[in-house]
């Protein structure tokens, strides 16, 4: 499968539903992580929110102080607050817990510089817009921040992003990191969500519902804003099934570039559901996506490369050879080559 795909030499995967959380999605997220660290190694990483700040309510984070070290205290010397270790379900994945909380005091400025750039309205956004905002945010700023240490501009790198709870990183490494291959993946749309539970159904009123007009109706303006600006500016746009797909056209105006075909169900599912699944088509359909949005990174790179917005080809070249031998020692190792 991967002789045929471009394979990133990173894959980042942002979510704000942290690792021990319990119900469907969690469940699927795990049951695919364990498959694709089994294709990328310790060049897989998770980013959760660092919601608990401590090992209670956090048990199956597995805290290793050693793990990416100087990076760490690099970037916590810079104000980027995170802890790493690993994800305890099988495979084991890196994982990074970011705080987020010490952005909410920029929260004005952050906004205003993304209603200016993209059009994102979070004015009526409360607190359950604001936060997951922050987190995206946030991880997004970890991303580049590892970006910058590690790797350089001839490495691909994917950043998964899941629903709009994270959508400000997509925004976020737009701006700031245009070599990052972005994917944006949705279980259900938000004002979808919220059509439904009042009971009507979208497909069959598909013509009578305005996006812009029902989001201010059912108060998600914000939530649908961050949404719609996710999904319309990530390098490839992912969902689960063909009914999401069809409600992503609806609310979102744009059709999925690729469908992933697994289902997150309900909360109420047993995990072992997931485990009967096809996921190698279901990771055969992740690679279609990280083919798409590493060619469109690609295409970028040429352009700021033309417009002289990043280095010379040969000092690339050396860079990254330096940085690749690194690599290949140990995640455990403390200083990179300068």
């Amino acid at each position: 499968m991967t002789a045929k795909h471009l394979k990133p030499d990173y894959l980042f995967e942002v979510s704000w539903g942290v690792c021990d959380e319990a119900g469907g999605f969690p469940a699927a997220l795990g049951t695919k992580a364990a498959k694709l660290k089994e294709l990328f190694g310790e060049k897989y990483v998770f980013i959760f929110p660092d919601k608990f700040k401590g090992t209670c309510g956090n048990e199956k984070f597995i805290e290793d102080d050693f793990l990416f070290k100087s990076w760490r205290l690099k970037a916590q010397n810079d104000n980027i607050n995170i802890r790493i270790g690993w994800w305890d379900i099988p495979g084991q994945p890196i994982t990074i817990l970011v705080d987020h909380v010490p952005l909410l005091s920029e929260k004005d400025n952050i906004f205003s510089h993304f209603w200016t750039k993209y059009g994102l309205d979070s004015l009526s956004g409360r607190w359950d817009y604001i936060e997951p905002a922050m987190f995206g945010y946030s991880a997004g700023q970890v991303i580049e921040h590892f970006y910058n240490y590690y790797l350089s501009a001839e490495d691909r790198f994917i950043a998964l992003f899941h629903n709009w709870t994270s959508g400000a990183g997509i925004l976020y490494l737009n701006d700031k990191v245009p070599q990052a291959s972005t994917v944006f993946n949705t279980q259900g749309t938000v004002l979808g969500k919220a059509i439904s539970e009042r009971g009507i159904n979208i497909e069959k009123e598909a013509q009578k519902i305005d996006p812009q007009n029902k989001a201010k109706e059912l108060d998600v303006i914000s939530k649908n804003s961050m949404e719609l600006l996710a999904a319309k500016n990530a390098d490839a746009f992912l969902t689960i099934n063909e009914k999401t797909n069809k409600e992503c056209k609806i609310i979102i105006g744009k059709a999925a570039d690729v469908i992933t075909g697994e289902e997150t169900g309900m909360a109420d599912k047993e995990p072992e559901s997931y485990e009967s699944r096809d996921w190698k088509a279901v990771i055969g359909n992740y690679y279609k996506a990280f083919d798409l949005a590493i060619k469109k990174a690609n295409n970028r790179a040429e352009l700021f490369k033309d417009k002289k917005r990043i280095a010379g080809a040969e000092e690339l070249k050396t860079k990254s050879t330096q940085r690749l031998q690194w690599q290949k020692v140990s995640v455990y190792a403390n200083i990179p080559p300068e």
